[in-house]
């Protein structure tokens, strides 16, 4: 019985033995199955899980007091199959777990992975009392920590969790992931398992913490794949953080590799005595990498009290393969500080160069800088390969101190970047005063890309304001100043409601877009107006060219540039080339500006402004097809409204196909120019076209009729669409206008916008060539003037239908006066029409030489089949048919020369004995031109 009875015990023993050391599985009640959530986590470190995993219910308003509760599973440790989940059950409050005090200076946590991996925490709150003081306060809420170098914490998942500790120390922090153990000691991992890798924290609310969540890696075998905030899930916030003289994070990323902090709500900073950062992907040094790194869908709310430290709203620091800023908001943040700490709202900044960075779809607004610093609100001042910054907003942003700088948006690149479709407006800086240069950029870039493109870009109402007089102030909506290698391509933007209180001469000003160095731009397609500087002797300009190769400036639109205050004898400029860049050349074609600015008793104007060179090849200047309009009125005791002002009488850099320029005053005086040089001017067109000869024979004046010139739209209207004073020249490479409908090929409108075709005077003319028949070549003809010297009024090329018919359009012929018709044809006789010349009505002239010898001035045709026709033979064009051009024929006879030349007089693409005969006999006869 005894022997019975002992075996008995010995089971039961051996039964709860195995019990008590069993695999969790299954779904366990706390309280119920355990009292408290560390019972449970006690548990499992001894026990493992099992098959399926185990998941905690842990009821609503569950309450307990611990610190430094450790997981740590090193037999049977959870997988991807066999996960642990802790999680709240049931309604009401999330269970609570109180810290108690702490026992260490710097390493205690409430909850402590070591080397843990595939536990989710759900709803599970976290709060280190007030009660808990000195060394008792606690350091970390959740710490997902390495067990060891080959055993890190990975894919694991903090969520919905509120976590609440004490921001008097400087060391606290919501969610830890960190290159050290649980005792704080660093560990470095030797391999992927001792990474903490694969983490998920999303969902859960921090406060009350010096810093929110904190992921560091060790600068070797770097974590990967970390997760803070998911798309789709509730955001992490994180608020009420920081206060102290430490510097202070919202989120702090270091050392990842394709780590994302996505969707995140960040609010802190209030009282921080140093750095504040919301968020910040970083790095160990300067050689490091974080490959593929994301940081979107996250808004951000930063305060700083700090007067010498910078403030960041977003701060990407690594230096990655691709990094990606998107869809982020950094909003309301306030920096209450008099010194010179900087402040960046969002900013990639990297040490090193980065492969790709796209920074897209963002928002930047109602932010206030007090500090002297720089403020960059968007952008990158690090080297990138390539940077896309496209459809982001940057608005109601203010400086609020008496000087300092504010990028809106700023680039770099190595090598390419793309700045697209930004809207940028309605920033300021309103209380400047004193002599210190406030400056205030739409976009500017200073690094060395090799191709920088601008495009499609809004900037407006970018605002200076106060009492600053800094001769040397600049506000600038876009500044492209890049590397004398640099490929540009600015266009598509649209730039008003800039203004200013000072910026003077060369060292300041307000502009619409100012380029300096580049090895090719194209300036472009934009449209610059209401640029308006209000201070005392200052300069506001359209569009600026300081230096560069390789300059095209076309298509744009230029008006209402103001500076209603300034005494300056240059104040307002349309277009300004400064550039002395040698071997250089600059294009300004197709460009419409106009200006009606006025200003102080001294103050001066110029539609368009170059410094001139001695040197052809020094920036020369080829202009065709501007609009030039200077309406301003000049100071009242001195000053010139000038439509093109050069800065010395030399004309060496304007090269001599300069043509087709419309230039225009407001009524021609002494003191409203349409040339001036500084030593000779111009009142009226005919004496500028004297002056530049050969150069713009076909400039015209004129009034033009837009749309509306006071909002920038330049367009043209009423009388002017099909004004012949209008009609312009090809330009090789420029088909389309501003609105990029495409030009005539022929007759394109002068200025930025094409319009309906030009109804241009059209001769319709018949005549006959001697050897050709049908009758089909091509043909030049001219009109000229009846009086000698008998000048050239216009040309035309076509080419002659079989019955000898061809329309010819002369853009200067007028109606009423008379002109002779002459016809040059490769071989053939030069022809006049004849004595006395014939006059186009209502723009039409028909005129048919075939019908009458006399039709020909001098009767010099000769009858075939019935027409009369044109002498042929004259092979070398020297007005004569002669035995020159009877061995020229004779010689390509005897070589059996073929094809379209010059010697085949009756178009059968053979030089013959046929051809011979027409030459011979017209030689024979004495035939030359019969001219007056």
């Amino acid at each position: 019985m005894k022997k019975l009875f002992l075996l008995l015990v010995i089971f039961a023993v051996a039964g709860i033995s195995n019990n008590s050391f069993a695999q969790l599985t299954g779904t366990k009640a706390i309280p119920g199955d355990y009292a408290t959530i560390k019972e449970a986590i006690d548990t499992l470190n001894a026990q493992g899980v099992g098959s399926g995993g185990v998941i905690f219910n842990v009821a609503a308003g569950h309450t307990e007091t611990a610190s430094n509760i450790v997981i740590s599973i090193p037999t049977n440790p959870p997988t991807a199959s066999n996960p642990v989940v802790f999680q709240k059950s049931g309604a009401g409050v999330n269970p609570l777990i109180t810290a108690a005090p702490g026992i260490s200076t710097s390493f205690d946590g409430i909850i402590k992975f070591s080397g843990a991996d595939y536990i989710t925490f759900d709803a599970i709150d976290l709060l280190d009392p007030n009660t808990n003081t000195g060394d008792g306060v606690v350091e970390w809420g959740y710490a997902l920590l390495r067990a060891s170098t080959t055993n890190g914490s990975q894919n694991n998942v903090i969520k919905n969790c509120v976590i609440t500790l004490q921001k008097i120390s400087s060391l606290s922090i919501g969610i830890y992931i960190a290159n050290r153990d649980i005792n704080g000691a660093t560990v470095v991992p030797a391999d992927l398992d001792g990474q903490n890798s694969y983490n998920k924290l999303y969902g859960n609310t921090i406060s009350n913490v010096y810093k929110g969540i904190v992921v560091i890696s060790a600068s070797t075998t770097r974590d990967i794949d970390n997760e803070i905030g998911v798309l789709g899930e509730s955001p992490n916030s994180i608020t009420n953080w920081g206060g102290s003289t430490i510097a202070a994070e919202g989120i702090r990323c270091e050392g990842q590799i394709n780590v994302k902090i996505i969707n995140n709500v960040i609010n802190g900073g209030n009282g921080t005595a140093n750095a504040v950062v919301g968020i910040i992907a970083t790095l160990f040094g300067t050689t490091a990498l974080a490959p593929n790194y994301e940081i979107s869908h996250n808004t951000v709310t930063v305060n700083s009290n700090q007067s010498s430290s910078a403030t960041y709203g977003i701060r990407a620091l690594a230096t990655g393969d691709t990094i990606r800023m998107n869809n982020n908001i950094v909003e309301n943040c306030v920096t209450n500080y008099t010194g010179t700490a900087t402040f960046n709202a969002m900013v990639h900044d990297g040490v090193g160069v980065s492969d790709a960075a796209y920074i897209s779809n963002n928002i930047v607004r109602n932010n206030s800088h007090t500090g002297t610093g720089t403020a960059t609100l968007l952008g990158c001042s690090s080297d990138i390969n390539y940077l896309e910054m496209r459809s982001n907003e940057v608005y109601g942003n203010t400086r609020t101190s008496i000087s300092g700088t504010m990028n809106c948006l700023q680039a770099a690149a190595a090598v390419t970047m793309y700045c697209d479709s930004n809207l940028v407006y309605n920033n300021s800086m309103p209380n400047t005063s004193g002599t210190t240069a406030s400056n205030l950029y739409g976009y500017i870039n200073s690094d060395s890309p090799g191709n920088e493109n601008v495009t499609n870009n809004t900037i407006y109402n970018l605002t200076v304001g106060g009492s600053n007089t800094a001769a040397g102030s600049l506000t600038i909506g876009i500044r492209s100043n890049a590397a004398a290698t640099t490929v540009k391509n600015i266009y598509g933007n649209t730039i008003y409601g800039l203004s200013a209180v000072s910026g003077t001469s060369t060292t300041g000003g307000v502009f619409g877009i100012y380029s300096s160095l580049s090895a090719s731009a194209k300036i472009h397609s934009n449209k610059i107006y209401n640029i308006t500087n209000n201070g005392a002797n200052s300069l506001a300009g359209g569009c600026w060219v300081s230096s560069g190769s390789g300059i095209e400036v076309y298509n744009n639109f230029i008006s209402e540039i103001k500076a209603p205050n300034s005494t300056n004898a240059n104040g307002v400029i349309g277009i300004n080339i400064t550039s002395t860049t040698a071997n250089s050349s600059i294009g300004l074609y197709f460009n419409t500006v106009y200006l009606t600015a006025s200003g102080g008793s001294t103050f001066g104007s110029s539609a368009l402004s170059v410094t001139s060179s001695a040197t052809a090849t020094t920036a020369a200047l080829t202009m065709k097809n501007n609009i030039l309009i200077n309406h301003s009125t000049p100071g009242s005791t001195s000053g010139l409204a000038v439509v093109y002002r050069r800065s010395t009488s030399s004309f060496a850099n304007l090269t001599l196909t300069t043509d087709f320029g419309m230039f225009a005053t407001s009524a021609p005086a002494s003191n409203r120019l349409i040339f001036s040089d500084g030593t000779n001017s111009d009142q009226n067109i005919n004496d500028y076209k004297t002056r530049v000869s050969p150069r713009e024979a076909n400039a015209t004046t004129g009034t033009v009729n837009f749309v509306n010139p006071s909002t920038g739209d330049l367009h043209l209207t009423g009388a002017s669409i099909g004004d012949l004073n209008l009609v312009g020249t090809p330009v090789a490479g420029i088909t389309t206008d501003i609105d990029e409908n495409t030009r005539d090929a022929n007759y394109p409108y002068k200025g930025a916008d094409e319009s309906t075709a030009f109804t241009l005077p059209t001769l319709n003319l018949t005549l006959g060539l001697e050897a050709i028949s049908p009758v089909q070549d091509t043909v030049t003809v001219s009109i000229r003037s009846v009086t000698p010297p008998y000048n050239s009024i216009g040309s035309d090329k076509k080419y002659l239908d079989a019955n000898g018919n061809a329309s010819f359009n002369f853009l200067n012929a007028q109606n009423g006066v008379s002109y002779f018709i002459v016809v040059n044809h490769r071989n053939s006789i030069q022809t006049w029409s004849k004595s006395g010349g014939e006059q186009f009505s209502g723009g039409v002239l028909n005129y048919d030489f075939t019908s009458a010898a006399s039709q020909a001035f001098g009767n010099n045709m000769v009858l075939v089949s019935g027409d009369y026709r044109n002498y042929t033979g004259d092979v070398n064009q020297d007005e004569v048919v002669d035995l020159a051009d009877v061995a020229i024929i004779d010689n390509d006879a005897f070589n059996f020369a073929t094809g379209y030349i010059l010697s085949d007089l009756n178009y059968d693409l053979l030089t013959d004995l046929t051809d011979l005969t027409y030459a011979d006999n017209n030689a024979f006869g004495f035939v030359q031109v019969a001219k007056p």
